[in-house]
C-alpha cells in the first residue's frame, strides 16, 4: 500500500506488542520485542525501565 510516495506494510503484530499501543510503556514493550534476546542486556532493559515512572509501570 502506498501513501504519496511512502510505501506502507501492514503485518501481523502479537497481542504482547501491541500492550499499552500509543504509550511510553508501549512503546518499550514494542522497543524490546523487536530487539530480541539476543539483542539486549540486563543494563539495557534496566534502562529502559529506569526512564518509566512508576505509575506508568503499574497502570
Amino acid at each position: 500500500m502506498f501513501v504519496g510516495k511512502a510505501e506502507i506494510r501492514l503485518v501481523h503484530a502479537a497481542p504482547m506488542v501491541m500492550q499499552c499501543a500509543g504509550t511510553k510503556v508501549g512503546m518499550t514493550i514494542s522497543a524490546l520485542f523487536y530487539l530480541g534476546k539476543g539483542g539486549t542486556t540486563p543494563e539495557c532493559v534496566a534502562g529502559r525501565l529506569q526512564e518509566l515512572s512508576a505509575t506508568r509501570l503499574l497502570n
